[in-house]
């Protein structure tokens, strides 16, 4: 007969303090745990509990000594590492929390928890394809688990599988109506696959229910922005940065459409904010040191480049009037583009970026700031071109190979950027989009593809002869001499085009619907290039009507001088279109 009067046994104590924890009481819970542990201190379920307990209140420090002595005691218990992975993900040690989580998947395959757990530390890594991995075993172990759609539906959007995404996403809000955060993630995907009516829509939805939702009303205003309602779009986002003021996303949008409007004073201000964006390209921080626009006379100044190549081509013009300051001026870029950069008038040194060499200075500047340190606006671009000279060993190299045929128009063709561009799917199209040109036999076509996109090659439309030189081009400099032959370059927005405007080469640009800032609104010309048209898509996706207006231009070509004349003007509209 049991003795009512008897102490509790270890496992009766422990059940009642679990009792007690679930229910919330967490002062009688803790005190069992600790009275267990008196008595037994390698009671390992009580330690990981009062782990847990800790955790919850934000102790992070006891929680951390409590689960990992847990973990010590009984290394394969599952339960044990998934929570000191949350443990580690609260205290900020990623690479922790990882490992916390790969063995618990490991030793927990059927815990739904624990590959949604390790789906998002990979996530968070970038690592979608392997977080898609550990979601999708989440969501078939526990298909109405509405957190894990919802992430799966943001992976796949991140590696363009936007139809999936799309689906998934309305799988979560069917199991979680009314969730703002699906809602958002979901109008994301939609949004991206240019379905942009029903996106603004659903952000609406969101926010209606979360009216402080400042990501939601961001993401919204791009999506205005996407589909050419840059007023509104500017409005909206005024409104995120007026909600949250020290919120940088909000205000890189609000930059990118101010400054598609012509709105440059505040634009370029608003485009410092990419400073506190999670990924920047800033390599020196130093405020102390960096140029803010005083004097310059006999300082080193170094300018170190930051995002793509096309925007260090771009920004490239600036430095001559640094040195007209009496700047000695010190660039560091990326090593493709150093070679081509020495060419820069007023350009002391050049220091090709991440090899190891520690540049001296006085002041430094980001490159993407000198529009703003020299108060640009669209009508004081500095765009006189060309502002770089070309080693003139490597133009000779490819005129003699050119020389073939020197009554015909030459024409170098690029279809696709850098696939690491956030937007590439937009601006890029496939090569066999140039279908049009195949019937123009009185130029001769060049590729200036490189990458992966220049595969395509081998399988090019029917009846487009393209020659394909680029196995000779090493770096920017030899892209630049070959250029420099041609009569026109015909490509998407990428640095191809930003280097033919710098070499004041004639280049037609297939813009996007919802075009970078840089090409702005309306107009079929370039106040940063003088010697580019623009041919926009009228509506998302639409590449068969620029090309076309292409194909329509170049079939009245009778030699090389007949494309020159109309780029020697600036023309506002005509074939380039606007957007509606």
């Amino acid at each position: 007969m049991n003795d009512p009067t008897a102490p509790p046994s270890i496992a009766q104590a422990y059940e009642s303090a679990i009792a007690h924890h679930r229910a919330g009481r967490f002062r009688e819970a803790e005190l069992l745990y600790r009275q267990l542990l008196a008595g037994q201190p390698n009671h390992a379920d009580a330690l990981h509990m009062l782990g847990v307990m800790a955790l919850q209140a934000r102790q992070t420090g006891d929680a951390l000594k409590l689960i990992g002595r847990a973990v010590e005691l009984q290394p394969g218990n599952g339960e044990f590492h998934s929570n000191l992975g949350l443990v580690h993900r609260a205290l900020g040690n990623r690479d922790q929390e990882l490992e916390c989580y790969q063995r618990a998947a490991a030793l927990r395959p059927n815990a739904p928890e624990a590959h949604y757990n390790l789906g998002v530390a990979l996530a968070e890594r970038g690592q979608f394809e392997h977080a898609i991995n550990e979601y999708r075993k989440a969501i078939a172990l526990r298909p109405d688990f509405p957190e894990a759609l919802n992430n799966l539906g943001e992976a796949l959007r991140e590696i363009g599988q936007l139809e999936e995404a799309i689906a998934v996403g309305r799988r979560a809000i069917e199991l979680r109506p009314n969730w703002p955060q699906a809602l958002n993630n979901l109008a994301m995907s939609l949004r991206e696959n240019d379905q942009l009516d029903e996106a603004i829509a659903i952000f609406e939805h969101a926010l209606a229910l979360k009216p402080d939702y400042v990501e939601s009303l961001s993401n919204m205003g791009n999506a205005m922005f996407m589909s050419g309602r840059v007023d509104q779009a500017i409005a909206i986002l005024r409104r995120a940065c007026a909600m949250r003021p020290d919120w940088p996303p909000a205000r890189w949008n609000l930059a990118h459409a101010l400054l598609m409007k012509d709105h440059t004073i505040d634009g370029w201000a608003a485009y410092e904010a990419r400073r506190g964006l999670p990924k920047q390209y800033l390599t020196y921080h130093d405020p102390k040191t960096e140029w803010t626009g005083g004097e310059l006379a006999r300082r080193r100044l170094l300018v170190h480049a930051e995002q793509g190549f096309g925007d260090m081509i771009q920004m490239a013009r600036y430095l001559p009037l640094l040195a007209e300051r009496g700047a000695t001026v010190v660039l560091e870029c990326q090593p493709e583009l150093a070679p081509l950069m020495r060419g820069v008038d007023g350009v002391a040194e050049v220091i090709p970026r991440g090899q190891g060499i520690v540049p001296k200075y006085d002041l430094h500047v980001p490159i993407m700031s000198l529009p703003l340190r020299f108060g640009t606006t669209t009508a004081t671009i500095p765009s006189r071109v060309p502002y770089i000279s070309l080693d003139q060993q490597k133009v000779e190299h490819w005129r003699q190979k050119l020389a073939a045929d020197p009554r015909r128009p030459k024409i170098g063709l690029a279809w696709a950027g850098s696939p690491s561009h956030k937007r590439d799917r937009k601006r890029s199209m496939p090569l066999g989009a140039f279908a049009p040109l195949a019937g123009i036999k009185q130029a001769t076509f060049y590729s200036l593809q490189k990458g992966k996109s220049a595969e395509q090659i081998n399988s090019p439309p029917a009846g487009l002869e393209l020659v394909d030189l680029t196995a000779e081009l090493r770096d920017w400099s030899d892209t630049a001499a070959l250029i420099a032959n041609f009569d026109l370059v015909i490509a998407v927005d990428t640095a191809v085009v930003h280097l033919a405007g710098a070499l004041a080469k004639p280049a037609w640009v297939l813009l996007p619907f919802a075009a970078d800032w840089r090409w702005m609104t309306d107009r079929g010309d370039s106040p940063w290039y003088p010697t580019l048209r623009l041919f926009r898509q009228p509506k998302p996706g639409d590449w068969q009507t620029p090309v076309a207006q292409v194909a329509e231009m170049l079939s009245s070509l009778h030699d090389a001088k007949t494309i020159l004349p109309e780029h020697g003007r600036r023309d506002r509209g005509g074939r380039g279109g606007g957007i509606d």
